[in-house]
């Protein structure tokens, strides 16, 4: 477990992501910290796709099945998380 981000950092965050004009993408993964939400991801994905960025997201199953509908440029679910997703089993 990691710190609790406040409301006032994420704000941060999200004019920080914004100001950024030579990114060319942006990598989310891992475990969410408290106070941060599937939603956050979604709207970092959506900035990024208006800015014409590359979002990657390498998020445990539960959150990555949240964030998957804003389509972000690529996703990298382990096995277990893809058969959840893809409803199938692969060996």
């Amino acid at each position: 477990p990691g710190p609790t981000i406040k409301a006032k950092e994420k704000t941060r965050l999200f004019k920080y992501f914004d100001r950024q004009r030579k990114a060319c993408a942006v990598v989310i993964g891992g475990s969410l910290p408290s106070g941060f939400k599937s939603q956050d991801i979604v709207h970092l994905i959506n900035t990024a796709r208006k800015r014409k960025i590359y979002s990657v997201v390498d998020c445990p199953g539960n959150i990555l099945r949240n964030v998957i509908a804003a389509e972000p440029t690529l996703i990298k679910p382990n096995l277990e998380e893809f058969h959840a997703l893809s409803e199938t089993q692969v060996t």
